[in-house]
């Protein structure tokens, strides 16, 4: 017992000691100790209060301090990015790929802005971008065996050779599980225009928390007057709009098997996954049908599509699949180029240039800071 409160002491004395050096913070509300890089409590929710040493320690290095206006920025910053990563974290488990794929690419421009402080909340936003980009959506549908009931049904066959469906009760069907419905990958027509509409709502959310667009970016109102040419081009290039030709979905639906990736069964008489065999009746002198599974297709009634192997769609010859626009050629995708008034100087007659700012640089005038051909 003895023993175990001099441990208790001890480890009250260590996490004193952290929380002196700036290491730690603990939740007022659970008591749940967390790092000085939380603003939510990953425990409870609860929103932590924090020192203002803490808050104002955004510097990109420990032997360096950035001035209070570019400090402010990045902390401005930072909000709106775990803000944007949260959003694109539930629409991802939600199943909305398109929605998260805009959220997280927002996040990650927002990031690159802030410059160090961001980088570890955002060093796994490629990632997910990429996954997002290239994740199709599904589509569901009726299940053709059961015509959408979830039950299970057989073919009789008469005497006289008439073929009718009975259901067989107490089992479903075995296509669908007894759902009803099947859920197919969604074509590349239907997958631009769910990311037509994932724009679309997108904005909206955007606009309800007061951002401003800058290209195709999202930003807080309070900080966009601030932005160099810079960090402005660091945005635009991290959100830059599509291929004008696929809207970034990378292919176009094949017009062989109409972007489903499966072609009717080619086998001479079959018809959704069955042939008849027709046959003489001993008893009724009236011909028998008889059923029996393709060989082919093994009963699917479709066949693999040869010409864009079963993918269902076409590579887009715009953009070779990636989904973005060429690289502008003036500024080399970079989005910035020497100030035209200035020449790269920063100066005009003595004075700091009106025109860049005294940052000697600007905007692309080609791309407009996207980095992408027009």
């Amino acid at each position: 017992m003895k023993k175990t409160g001099i441990m208790a002491c001890f480890l009250l004395v260590c996490v004193c000691m952290r929380l002196n050096a700036g290491e730690l913070l603990i939740c007022g509300a659970c008591g749940y100790e967390q790092t000085v890089d939380v603003q939510v409590c990953t425990h409870c929710g609860a929103a932590l209060e924090r020192p203002a040493q803490v808050l104002q320690d955004v510097a990109p290095n420990d032997d360096a301090e950035l001035p209070a206006e570019k400090s402010e920025t990045a902390g401005v910053l930072m909000v709106a990015l775990r803000q944007d990563i949260q959003d694109g974290d539930a629409a991802w488990q939600a199943g909305n790929a398109a929605m998260a794929y805009l959220f997280w690419r927002n996040a990650l421009g927002l990031a690159r802005v802030a410059g160090m402080p961001a980088a570890e909340v955002a060093a796994t936003l490629p990632e997910k971008i990429e996954q997002a980009r290239r994740t199709g959506s599904s589509i569901q549908e009726n299940c053709r065996t059961c015509n959408g009931t979830g039950k299970r049904f057989m073919d009789s066959v008469g005497l006289r050779g008439d073929v009718s469906r009975v259901e067989v009760h107490g089992s479903v069907c075995q296509d669908c599980a007894g759902r009803g419905y099947l859920m197919r990958p969604a074509r590349y027509s239907e997958r631009r225009r769910q990311r037509t509409e994932a724009v679309r709502q997108y904005a909206i959310i955007q606009q309800g928390r007061l951002r401003q667009i800058s290209g195709q970016a999202w930003v807080p109102e309070s900080i966009i007057q601030d932005l160099g040419s810079r960090d402005t081009a660091l945005l635009r290039t991290s959100v830059a709009a599509p291929c004008t030709r696929c809207d970034g979905v990378g292919a176009d639906d094949c017009r062989t098997c109409d972007g489903s990736g499966r072609i009717p069964c080619t086998e001479r008489g079959c018809r959704d996954g069955w042939i008849e065999v027709r046959g003489g009746g001993q008893l009724t002198g009236q011909p028998l049908v008889n059923r029996r599974r393709c060989a082919l297709c093994q009963g699917a009634g479709t066949l693999v599509c040869g010409a864009c192997n079963g993918v269902g769609g076409i590579e887009c010859t715009a953009c070779n699949g990636s989904g973005q626009r060429p690289l502008c050629r003036r500024c080399d995708g970079a989005g910035i180029a020497d100030c035209a008034r200035c020449r790269g100087s920063g100066e005009v007659r003595g004075a700091p240039c009106d025109a860049c700012r005294g940052e000697k640089l600007s905007l692309c005038n080609t791309c407009q800071g996207d980095g992408r051909s027009r």
